[in-house]
């Protein structure tokens, strides 16, 4: 895991990794959002929230919040919400 710093209700987290590098909405601001980087943000949560899960649960150091980098206003909620979904799959994943 890189560096992290979570969201706020306008803000996306910022996000660093050495495997991906910053992603391209890392730290923006929710106005400043395109399609493009709601797509990118999306494959993003999926990818990143299921790893940790799963991760958490194999050594047995699970989240009940999720680690959520999202607030949970931050564009309507659905990043928020995608989050705790696939941190929940990554979780069941390793059962």
């Amino acid at each position: 895991m890189g560096i992290t710093r979570v969201g706020s209700e306008f803000q996306a987290p910022t996000y660093e990794d050495n495997s991906i590098g910053t992603p391209s909405w890392s730290g923006l601001h929710a106005d400043a959002f395109t399609d493009e980087l709601l797509q990118s943000l999306r494959l993003f949560i999926v990818r990143e929230a299921k790893r940790r899960g799963n991760n958490d649960s194999i050594y047995d150091r699970i989240d009940h919040n999720g680690a959520n980098l999202f607030h949970p206003k931050f564009l309507r909620g659905w990043a928020f919400d995608l989050w705790a979904q696939n941190y929940s799959e990554g979780i069941n994943k390793s059962k």
